[in-house]
């Protein structure tokens, strides 16, 4: 069929019927179109919002956990007095009532001033550091069990954690001298330990 001169009045009027009614569906299309990937996007931002958030709380849990696990330790490292200043004259007096409990003859010792402890495996955990003050420690004995025992007795009664780096042992008299005297000498190296609490109070 062709269309002639003639035909176009008619036509003219439904094209311009077909235009009036597609052309606010287009728009609707379009605003609709946009309003989905608006939607989108929001719901993209909430995920990764709920997603940083159950992280978060993933964390925080592990944090309770933890401290939860190691609360009874730092309380019992707190009431040894190994967190926070160092206590000298505790190991002096605790030393002294060892020395007097015990067949030791003398007991001598020098502390160095405090310095930045490093440990051969890094601490977990940035909140403490560790500070070390050495100390030489020489003894008179009656024989090689009581170094043990004084050590032994010295970990229990300071208030305080100490690395016992070593000890040269001497002989001071005959192997077969069985008066109560001194027969050995220690000189010992000892470091003591303090950790500090970096965590604001």
């Amino acid at each position: 069929m062709r269309l002639t001169r003639r035909d176009w009045p008619h036509l003219r009027g439904t094209a311009f019927f077909a235009v009036a009614v597609l052309a606010p569906a287009l728009v609707v299309m379009g605003l609709a179109h946009e309003f989905m990937a608006r939607m989108d996007r929001k719901q993209a931002a909430l995920q990764e919002r709920a997603a940083l958030a159950r992280a978060q709380l993933a964390r925080l849990e592990e944090e309770r956990r933890n401290l939860d696990e190691y609360r009874e330790e730092y309380q019992r490292l707190l009431a040894r007095r190994v967190i926070g200043e160092e206590h000298r004259l505790d190991w002096i007096e605790a030393i002294d009532r060892i020395r007097d409990q015990r067949p030791i003859f003398s007991a001598r010792y020098a502390i160095s001033p405090q310095r930045p402890y490093q440990p051969e495996v890094p601490l977990p955990g940035e909140p403490l550091s560790l500070l070390a003050s050495d100390m030489r420690l020489e003894l008179t004995l009656l024989h090689e069990g009581e170094l043990a025992r004084f050590f032994e007795a010295l970990r229990q009664e300071a208030k305080g954690m100490f690395l016992l780096q070593g000890c040269r042992i001497s002989r001071l008299g005959p192997a077969d001298d069985m008066r109560f005297a001194p027969h050995l000498e220690a000189d010992c190296q000892l470091t003591w330990i303090t950790l500090n609490d970096r965590r604001p109070q």
